[in-house]
């Protein structure tokens, strides 16, 4: 069964093309190593939706996610710092996108899932 990965980073501020492709970028990315990216924006999907609404949508696809991936901006987000936090509280694996990251991924979920 193909892991869900919810990909967590800042939308709220971002410019709105540059945003959808920086997101994108990242599900294409999971995608070729062979899991369903869960990505924000398209979960979402209107960008008139309120803050807190966001949040919710994004928290219920979180909490099927195997794992989350951070972007590199995910520090300057509220948003992906709650998501951030609630996945450490409910011990789902966190990785950071870094070059070589994705590579390593099913290999780094594989361990986890023999440590728990």
């Amino acid at each position: 069964m193909q892991k869900r990965i919810y990909i967590a980073g800042k939308v709220t501020g971002e410019n709105r093309k540059e945003c959808i492709e920086k997101f994108g970028n990242a599900q294409v990315e999971l995608e070729k190593q062979g899991f369903i990216g869960l990505n924000p924006i398209q979960l979402v999907g209107d960008w008139n939706t309120s803050w807190k609404v966001a949040m919710k949508i994004c928290i219920c696809h979180l909490m099927t996610a195997d794992a989350v991936l951070l972007l590199e901006d995910w520090e300057l987000s509220n948003g992906a710092k709650i998501e951030k936090q609630l996945a450490q509280d409910l011990n789902i694996p966190i990785f950071n996108n870094t070059k070589g990251s994705l590579q390593v991924l099913r290999y780094q979920l594989a361990m986890y899932e023999n440590r728990t």
